[in-house]
């Protein structure tokens, strides 16, 4: 067999690991003073301080879905377009990077095994989401109905 070819790259970083992480952290923070995404150089999204759209949605699936990969904000991005840009629970519209948040249909603290799970997630508000927490989403609803059904009563004005 052949001899292996040594990588050059693997050993100049290895060797300069300090100077690639300042190399690093100055080109992004360049980037960031242009108003670009800190990953890519492409515009910020107007609402994000670090991202652009692309790298939003993968961020989200880093931090929400333990995927940070193209395919894992591709996925979560379908999704958003198939949701039509509303709350999947209100029909609001919801904004990547102001009011859109991530829910899991099945809380993680009561089914860890579904956190990773793509089809445990739907696009919602955030005032949604803050509302829902980690309650089951029958319950949850049969909440929202206990508080309509007792706003409509007479001489309530819901203050």
């Amino acid at each position: 067999m052949g001899k292996h070819k040594p990588n050059y790259f693997k050993e100049y970083a290895r060797k300069n690991k300090d100077r690639l992480r300042r190399y690093q952290r100055d080109a992004k923070r360049k980037r960031l003073s242009e108003g670009k995404c800190v990953h890519c150089s492409q515009e910020r999204m107007p609402n994000s301080n670090s991202f652009c759209k692309k790298h939003w949605f993968i961020n989200v699936s880093g931090s929400r879905l333990g995927c940070y990969t193209l395919k894992g904000g591709l996925f979560l991005e379908q999704l958003f377009k198939s949701q039509e840009g509303k709350c999947f629970y209100t029909g609001w519209e919801i904004t990547p990077g102001i009011n859109a948040e991530l829910d899991h249909t099945l809380a993680t603290n009561t089914h860890p095994q579904h956190k990773n799970t793509k089809d445990n997630v739907q696009w919602v508000h955030s005032y949604v989401n803050k509302m829902k927490r980690d309650i089951p989403v029958e319950t949850f609803f049969s909440v929202c109905e206990a508080i309509t059904a007792k706003l409509k009563k007479p001489g309530l004005t819901g203050t």
